[in-house]
């Protein structure tokens, strides 16, 4: 049997394999579907449940791993918010009063659930009627992991490894509870309009992150390509000198304008997160630009090639040179170059021609590589 055929077997037994795994799983949905005689809509299941209208779907996570199921009922309310179980995270920012939580007055509750809302005193309103909290509680006790109302719904949702029968019982299981919450959403008075000043302020830092950290890796390549130093370690050390006290100070100065809301901590480690890549990364690439500021003139040698290897990973393959070196207390220099230079240089009597200039910080940088040929 041939590679190709073999290929060619094996490429249609996925095939069919994934397209029977998707069969199944469809079959799943529409037969609760005609257990909870819901009409299908854009992929949206709608039924009625005691007279209560409800809504749900499901959606796959984790590149097809499994599926989430979200069920909602119809509610218009003033704010919205979000509960999850409170974490060792959550807990550990609220203490320090990064982040500042609604409180319900149920100790109980208020240890186990977390409230995440952009309006404070809504979500405050909602979950002092113990009606609301006691949805909550009986959602999470029949396996939902998240509770929420975005000004339109209030929903439940919750990821499970596939569609299954036993899902048209726990739908309607929950669909009363989710009712019982979006009256009392219902009549909480609507959410004051955030201050505008300190809005602003959060978008600020955030953009300032988001975008630093979108330029950082662009800097980068260009910076390395047109002025890359040959010790990019002691100039990256170097660079810390700024990188470190800077990044600090952001990391404070995001401290005083995030904090005081439920997402505090969790736009804090998103925003430090983004700058951890943003500030040492620009500083590098700075540093790596300056040093290649130099009227120096360029020094050109050619040196034999002693070695070449590749080195591979999943994505890419990687190309290496190595010559004997010039520079005191060094034996050898490795370049990494592109293919076409790499096949040149892989001959006998091949030799790298390089020039390079003195930097402005004093480290020398590259200027050029080029493959050259020594007649036999």
């Amino acid at each position: 049997m041939s590679p190709f055929f073999s290929f060619f077997i094996i490429l249609v037994a996925v095939i069919v394999f994934s397209l029977a795994i998707a069969s199944g799983r469809n079959g799943v949905i529409k037969q609760i579907a005609a257990q909870l005689k819901a009409r299908p809509r854009s992929g949206i299941f709608e039924g009625n449940h005691q007279g209560v209208p409800y809504h749900y779907r499901y959606t796959t996570y984790s590149k097809g791993k499994g599926v989430r199921l979200r069920v909602s009922v119809h509610c218009i309310g003033g704010g919205d918010f979000r509960v999850v179980q409170e974490n060792p995270v959550d807990r550990f920012f609220k203490t320090i009063g990064l982040n500042v939580e609604s409180q319900t007055g149920d100790s109980a509750f208020d240890s186990r659930f977390y409230l995440l809302s952009n309006a404070a005193d809504f979500t405050r309103d909602c979950f002092r009627e113990e009606s609301a909290r006691e949805a909550v509680r009986r959602l999470f006790a029949a396996g939902y992991k998240e509770v929420w109302h975005d000004g339109k719904t209030v929903s439940a949702s919750r990821n499970q490894r596939c569609a299954s029968d036993s899902d048209a019982a726990e739908i309607t299981q929950a669909v009363p509870h989710l009712a019982a919450l979006s009256r009392v959403v219902e009549s909480a008075p609507a959410a004051a309009k955030p201050k505008d000043l300190a809005w602003l302020a959060r978008v600020a830092v955030m953009t300032l992150a988001g975008i630093g950290a979108a330029a950082a890796f662009p800097f980068l390549l260009w910076a390395e390509r047109h002025f890359l130093p040959l010790d990019e370690w002691q100039i990256f050390v170097y660079s810390l000198r700024v990188s470190a006290p800077v990044y600090l100070a952001l990391a404070l100065a995001s401290i005083g304008v995030l904090r005081g809301r439920a997402y505090s901590h969790r736009e804090f480690l998103v925003v430090c997160f983004l700058f951890f890549l943003a500030v040492p990364v620009n500083s590098y690439a700075g540093h790596v630009y300056w040093n290649g500021q130099s009227s120096d003139e360029s020094v050109t040698r050619t040196l034999p090639v002693t070695r070449t290897y590749t080195t591979r990973s999943k994505r890419r393959t990687s190309y290496h040179v190595e010559v004997r070196s010039w520079r005191e207390g060094k034996i050898f220099e490795r370049f990494a170059v592109g293919s076409r230079l790499f096949r040149q240089l892989t001959g006998q009597n091949a030799s790298l021609k390089i020039a390079t200039r003195r930097g402005a910080l004093g480290h020398e940088w590259i200027e050029s590589l080029d493959a050259e040929i020594q007649p036999r």
